[in-house]
């Protein structure tokens, strides 16, 4: 994929998500906080993600991908409880950031064993 348009792409998701949860989070000092990180890490994330769709999408092996499928449910779960967990009231933006992090972690993870060159 060409870079500029890998970046763009990349750059726009993440002005998408930061301006939706800018919009639905109620404003304080810790969703700034929040909303700065979000606008970094998910730029970053589709950045990665972007070079190894296939891999993350399953569609290089005929059998299904079951890690892929866990991740997710592991990931939402822990969305929802951070997003229940953090207040008496919900933060959205906590669970958002929360969500972004794991899924870079999860795609920088597909990242390094893709161009990982096997030990002799």
């Amino acid at each position: 994929m060409n870079r500029l348009l890998r970046y763009a792409i990349a750059l726009l998701v993440g002005a998408t998500v930061t301006g939706g949860v800018a919009f639905f989070q109620p404003h304080s000092a810790e969703s700034t906080i929040l909303l700065a990180g979000i606008a970094v890490v998910f730029p970053v994330e589709v950045a990665i993600a972007l070079p190894y769709w296939s891999v993350l999408r399953g569609t290089t092996t005929e059998r299904p991908n079951w890690v892929n499928g866990a991740f997710t449910g592991a990931s939402t779960f822990g969305c929802l409880m951070l997003l229940n967990g953090t207040k008496p009231t919900p933060n959205f933006a906590t669970m958002v950031l929360g969500f972004g992090l794991a899924w870079l972690g999860f795609v920088a993870g597909i990242a390094f064993g893709v161009e990982r060159k096997p030990s002799v």
